[in-house]
């Protein structure tokens, strides 16, 4: 009985091409969102700033900023909003939240959190 027909069988099925590395995050890609900064301090009506990075990264480890062509959302909306690849705070809420990058079908997020401070009403009250 001669085995190198089955064996070669076996080969050629777990050689088999898989999901390319196409547009639909099929081939092992992942998304990475990452903050300048996870705690966002509004003090008297200025927020720090908070850069918002997304980064590709292939199977292979390279790694793309795909910041520009990524869609970036904020949750919950009451928080803030993303311009210029800025988290921008809206003042009005504090709390927790998260931003969301998504492209071509992968998708990850980022949490952050935002505190406001009066400090010239605090000041006022203290004197």
């Amino acid at each position: 009985m001669d085995l190198r027909y089955p064996a070669l069988c076996v080969l050629l099925v777990g050689c088999s091409p898989g999901g390319g590395g196409g547009p639909d995050g099929g081939g092992g890609e992942t998304l990475r969102v990452d903050l300048s900064a996870q705690r966002i301090d509004w003090v008297d009506g200025v927020a720090a700033a908070s850069t918002v990075t997304v980064t590709l990264i292939a199977p292979d480890g390279a790694e793309t900023d795909v910041t520009d062509v990524a869609t970036l959302e904020v949750e919950p909306s009451s928080l803030g909003a993303i311009s210029d690849q800025q988290l921008v705070v809206s003042g009005n809420a504090v709390g927790a939240g998260s931003v969301t990058a998504t492209l071509d079908g992968l998708n990850d997020a980022e949490t952050f959190e935002v505190f406001v401070e009066d400090i010239t009403e605090r000041r006022t009250l203290e004197e």
